[in-house]
């Protein structure tokens, strides 16, 4: 277990990401929880809904000319990315990728949006194969826009939850969950002195 405050003057903030177009998808629970672990270890969680972000469709000539982007959505995506130490992406699966949802609001990033910044991924499928397959795609996207995905990912299916509850059954995924927001602030602390100061 590592010690979750790095010594930076401010509190950890994190921007969790949920890229589900379904309010009832597991993958949010999975988020949440998530959220709730890290913020038990003292982070601030700023959890980002895209279903509620008017995202409208990149402005390919307004991305190319840089600059002030001209559509409030992405100003206010770029602006909570910029904001963050650290970022979890959160996604369902659709066709043995993430959503199309989540890579819309990827599009609209700069390059070196989670430059210096450890990003995390979770990804909830029919099964486990194909949500570790949405989060092996979003490294790649990661890499894109020059963050570190850390080691630890979680992909879970519907049969990791109790369907009454909708809370995660303890066993792999638990544990998975608590290495990867432990990775997350570990990478957090050891990029702090490459970034600059809030």
């Amino acid at each position: 277990m590592v010690d979750p405050q790095p010594s930076k003057g401010y509190p950890v903030k994190i921007l969790c990401i949920l890229g589900s177009p379904s309010p009832a998808a597991w993958s949010r629970r999975l988020a949440t929880a998530v959220a709730d672990r890290l913020r038990v270890h003292d982070c601030e969680v700023d959890l980002l809904d895209l279903r509620d972000l008017p995202l409208a469709m990149l402005d390919t000539e307004a991305y190319g000319r840089g600059g002030v982007y001209p559509h409030e959505g992405a100003r206010e995506l770029r602006a909570r990315v910029a904001a963050a130490d650290g970022v979890v992406l959160a996604t369902s699966v659709f066709h043995s990728s993430y959503s199309g949802l989540l890579k819309s609001a990827l599009d609209h990033l700069e390059a070196d949006a989670f430059e210096n910044k450890p990003v995390a991924l979770l990804a909830n499928a029919g099964s486990e194969r194909g949500a570790t397959i949405a989060c092996e795609h979003l490294r790649s996207v990661v890499k894109a826009l020059s963050g570190w995905a850390v080691p630890m990912q979680v992909a879970s299916s519907q049969a990791d939850f109790d369907q009454e509850t909708g809370q995660i059954k303890p066993g792999n995924v638990v544990r998975r969950c608590e290495i990867m927001c432990d990775e997350l602030v570990k990478f957090i602390e050891a990029f702090s002195s490459l970034r600059v100061p809030r």
